[in-house]
């Protein structure tokens, strides 16, 4: 059966913070989604988060278009078409924003965390660097989708720190994964189904180093309906909580389409070669 997506999107500077270095854009034609949180300080936060962005963008609905495409990048084994497009237009990103900051002294050292969703008939490809976090509300409980590249998880992973240990832990906010920062970089790449019902949250840490995933959800169900009034909600809840960096949300809600027929998606035909919302192009 087809789907519908409605998207909704909300940015805020919070408290403490003179610059919004945060990112987003929503096309719904393309079924693509992208949110940056930016770093680096003065403007070049900023500069990274809008580089990356238009550059995803620009791989995604230019480059998978052209015929008989060779990746540039690598890709895991037995990708689909989606998941090899996301990791290509993220690692793209990444060298292209690390050139330019090579290139330009007041940009050195800026990066960025990314979130990417590309919706197919039937499910949502998810590519994320960094601890921007992508979230699914779906049957009542809010599950989180992507993990964090935190210096956290690093040490979890490695065993060098015990799970009981990690509430503990002085360094909860570095980062070991960035666009930007290196030449190369490993995007995580995730494949989720499609659900009558389902709600994605993507947020920067804005909001989820500040508001507990229990609270979140609490929001969500109280304005189930209501993408607008979960934004405002989430947004002034992060300031209530102190609101110590941007807060940026979107939301993704997915819905069938009435009287739609059954569609077989095996995840594989080119679903992001649809019109280009911007020029008009087939």
């Amino acid at each position: 059966m087809g789907f519908v997506i409605r998207s909704h999107g909300a940015t805020d500077v919070g408290l403490k913070r003179e610059k919004n270095e945060d990112y987003f854009l929503l096309l719904d034609e393309a079924e693509l989604y992208i949110l940056a949180d930016g770093m680096g300080g003065h403007a070049s936060g900023q500069v990274a988060s809008r580089l990356t962005t238009d550059h995803i963008v620009e791989f995604i609905t230019e480059t998978c278009r052209q015929d008989d495409i060779q990746w540039r990048y690598p890709v895991h084994e037995g990708a689909s078409f989606e998941e090899a497009a996301i990791s290509n237009a993220i690692q793209y990103a990444n060298e292209q924003t690390y050139f330019k900051s090579k290139s330009d002294s007041r940009l050195e050292g800026m990066g960025t965390t990314v979130c990417v969703i590309l919706g197919t008939e039937r499910h949502m490809v998810i590519g994320h660097v960094g601890d921007s976090r992508v979230y699914r509300y779906r049957d009542g409980a809010l599950v989180q989708l992507t993990r964090d590249h935190s210096l956290l998880n690093h040490y979890l992973d490695i065993g060098a720190l015990a799970p009981e240990e990690s509430k503990e832990f002085q360094s909860n906010n570095v980062i070991v994964r960035a666009i930007g920062l290196n030449e190369y970089v490993d995007p995580e790449i995730r494949v989720v189904e499609k659900r009558h019902g389902d709600l994605f949250l993507v947020c920067s840490d804005g909001l989820s180093d500040l508001v507990d995933d229990w609270i979140v959800q609490n929001t969500i169900e109280s304005a189930l309906d209501d993408l607008n009034e979960i934004g405002r909600k989430l947004i002034r809840l992060a300031n209530q909580a102190g609101g110590k960096d941007n807060i940026t949300i979107l939301l993704l809600r997915v819905d069938r389409i009435p009287g739609d027929d059954e569609v077989t998606d095996p995840l594989g035909v080119p679903a992001v070669r649809a019109p280009d919302p911007r020029s008009g192009r087939e």
